[in-house]
């Protein structure tokens, strides 16, 4: 965290950079990565690229753009589970996870691999990106894989805001900004 004062066009400084008092595995990235940020100049927008420059023009780092805030109209439909919490679903799931957002009634339903579920779909207005889950319910069958069904509906439940992805797919993040599920529309 720290200020941000912009003093003409393309310039700007970081200023009063704080960050938490953590002990981390790799504190030395930490220490780079905060003095990289309190001897920014000036910056460029390149397409999906930020470049952050030093004294002399020097490039300090790159900052790529995670997703577009799309509107949460162009996101109805039925969307396939590919990835949970950052891992790949394996392709040869005999029912992949699938989630149909209803914007128009504000409902989402779908399954989570074996079990229907269903739900609210809400937003907080002042969150250009929000979109959360609530009331959120499945049926209760015996399944093969219920590791499987629980992260589909514990990531539900955690989800706060969206974006598109370059690839396409929908980003369902929780609330620290955390790619919780990985959508691909269905086809």
């Amino acid at each position: 965290m720290g200020s941000l004062n912009l003093s003409g066009e393309n310039k700007i400084e970081l200023e009063q950079m704080a960050s938490t008092m953590m002990a981390c595995p790799d504190m030395e990235v930490e220490r780079r990565v905060l003095d990289a940020l309190a001897s920014v100049k000036s910056l460029k927008n390149e397409g999906n690229t930020l470049v952050l420059y030093g004294p002399a023009r020097k490039p300090l780092m790159l900052l790529q753009k995670r997703f577009d805030v799309v509107p949460l109209s162009s996101l109805k439909g039925e969307w396939e589970v590919v990835s949970l919490y950052g891992t790949a679903l394996p392709a040869d799931m005999e029912n992949t996870p699938s989630i149909d957002l209803d914007i128009a009634t504000n409902r989402v339903s779908g399954n989570s691999g074996c079990n229907r579920l269903t739900g609210e779909i809400r937003r907080d207005e002042a969150v250009e990106n929000s979109i959360s889950f609530a009331h959120v319910a499945s049926t209760r069958m015996a399944c093969p894989d219920m590791a499987t069904e629980n992260q589909v509906l514990s990531a539900l439940n955690s989800v706060r805001t969206c974006g598109m992805l370059d690839n396409g797919r929908l980003a369902l993040m929780d609330e620290g900004g955390t790619i919780v599920l990985e959508l691909e529309r269905s086809k």
